[in-house]
């Protein structure tokens, strides 16, 4: 066991780590405070405790002991300004990081590497036609999308025209498809990133890969991906597959700060060869615009392999396509894909009707 002293670990004042803590009899008569993280060995478990040492006594409060596995000093060094968010990991339960760059919570930037981007671009093209003739508004909400003769990928389609905006989720649909975007995110090392991030026990696992595509927004929705009790275990991953013109909007809006309702909203440019990736309580939108041609991102969501997270992290990424890679390792149907089964016409009722 070790202490960690909280205001220097935040700060990143020296190491902050003792390989064991005593308390040394002292005459002194003043009172002193401090906060500690306790970390086990491999630094992967936390209590928040209170110190109060009063002349040559120490009492030790632990009213709300949260025990929670947490990320490696190491892999939060990766991200300059990236620190532990005590306060929310403590109401939550579950980690949760802060972001001093972006002022907001559970926010990261990576750089893309420019051969998976450049084939993500060429597997975009090969179902470009379907993709722009969906989005016309002549197939539905809910479509499955095939890729040009001779290319064996399968995609369905979601458009959510209630977000005042045309943006479409173009989702791998069968596991050929699957294991051609698995291959992306291995050379986009996200694994190897964020692994001392998240909690898991082999890997972290791929749950599911779409291209996000739009052309026009009207209006800001604020919104988050995951619920806060998903913490930093599951997280989404976004890069534009070229340099888009902003000046007409379709940057992406963020809450700064902790306040997820009042917080002042910021504006972050999305950039060639540079992904944004976010977790719970990371409250973001569309910046409102059109565009003359769609503009097309790749998204991945992808987090622990521990089925006790799973339940959790499912309820908010069940509606974007039929099928996700589950905790276990599994290809399983979402809310979406039960709801659909092969007759895309009758989506969306049999999605309201089922409890």
């Amino acid at each position: 066991m070790c202490l960690i002293d909280l205001k220097k670990h935040e700060q990143g004042e020296g190491n902050g780590v003792l390989s064991s803590w005593r308390h040394a009899a002292s005459h002194r008569s003043q009172e002193l405070r401090s906060r500690h993280l306790v970390l086990d060995a491999d630094g992967a478990e936390i209590e928040s405790l209170e110190v109060l040492e009063v002349g040559d006594k120490v009492y030790v409060t632990a009213r709300d002991i949260t025990r929670v596995r947490m990320p490696s000093r190491a892999a939060i060094a990766k991200f300059p300004g990236v620190t532990i968010d005590e306060e929310s990991t403590r109401e939550h339960k579950v980690a949760h990081l802060y972001n001093a760059r972006f002022n907001a919570p559970n926010v990261y930037e990576v750089k893309v590497d420019r051969q998976a981007l450049a084939e993500a671009n060429h597997i975009f093209e090969s179902v470009r036609p379907a993709v722009e003739h969906f989005m016309s508004g002549g197939s539905g909400r809910y479509k499955q999308l095939e890729a040009i003769p001779g290319n064996p990928l399968r995609f369905f389609g979601v458009n959510r025209h209630g977000w005042s905006s045309d943006v479409a989720w173009i989702s791998v649909d069968d596991p050929a498809t699957y294991n051609r975007f698995e291959a992306l995110y291995s050379k986009l090392g996200l694994d190897q990133t964020f692994r001392g991030i998240v909690d898991h026990a082999a890997e972290l696992r791929l749950y599911s890969a779409f291209f996000v595509v739009r052309k026009t927004c009207k209006e800001a929705n604020m919104h988050v991906d995951y619920w806060p009790g998903v913490g930093t275990n599951a997280l989404t991953f976004m890069t534009p597959l070229e340099e888009y013109e902003t000046t007409n909007g379709f940057s992406l809006l963020y809450r700064r700060g902790k306040n997820e309702t009042t917080g002042e909203v910021m504006r972050y440019r999305y950039q060639k060869r540079v992904g944004i990736v976010f977790g719970s309580r990371f409250v973001h939108s569309t910046e409102p615009g059109s565009s003359d041609r769609p503009q097309v991102y790749l998204c991945m969501q992808f987090g622990s392999d521990r089925q006790e997270h799973w339940p959790a992290i499912l309820e908010t990424i069940s509606y974007q396509s039929r099928f996700v890679m589950a905790a276990d390792g599994l290809m399983r149907p979402t809310s979406l894909g039960v709801a659909c089964g092969e007759e895309h016409k009758d989506c969306l009722r049999r999605l309201v009707s089922t409890p």
